[in-house]
């Protein structure tokens, strides 16, 4: 891999985004060549989209970091043992 300058306030930027590994960080930022939008794409394992891109986009769940969406309607309702409203 190339030398690339990382730039400490990028670093500190992912850092207080919630990314726990500094050395990850510095990974996705020399990978993305200190651009930290690409180097969130790195870490959460999601594609870099252009704006063309974005009309076939796959909003299935994938991030490695970030909260967990809510269980579905479905979910929530196989676990309290309720029937769906409908049904």
């Amino acid at each position: 891999m190339d030398n690339v300058f990382i730039s400490e306030e990028n670093v500190q930027t992912l850092l207080a985004m919630g990314f726990p590994s500094e050395s990850e960080v510095r990974r996705a930022l020399q990978m993305a060549k200190n651009d930290p939008n690409e180097a969130v794409s790195i870490l959460t394992k999601e594609p870099v989209l252009s704006s063309h891109d974005t009309v076939n986009m796959d909003y299935s769940v994938s991030n490695v970091y970030g909260p967990q969406l809510p269980p579905s309607y479905d979910e929530v309702c196989q676990e309290t043992g309720q029937m769906k409203v409908g049904a």
